[in-house]
């Protein structure tokens, strides 16, 4: 029933060529939701159909943000 508790809607996500990404839940109780969660990982998504090799792909680093932050307070650029 809509709007009760411990409700749940998840939705699959795929690539371009049908395979699945990740699945993405909603914990929803009294109409507001509690929390979202995914899964990513490829071994617990294999029972859903052909995994995508996209969570395989090697991790890039993430870009410098710009900012020095080492002394407090300050907010200049680099």
């Amino acid at each position: 029933m809509p709007g009760s508790a411990d409700e749940a809607d998840e939705a699959v996500l795929y690539d371009a060529g049908g395979r699945v990404v990740s699945v993405v839940g909603l914990d929803v109780t009294d109409g507001v939701v509690q929390a979202i969660r995914s899964v990513v990982n490829p071994d617990k998504l294999g029972h859903l159909g052909p995994v995508s090799d996209l969570a395989r792909l090697p991790e890039k680093k993430a870009p410098r943000h710009g900012y020095d932050t080492a002394e407090e307070g300050t907010d200049e650029r680099l």
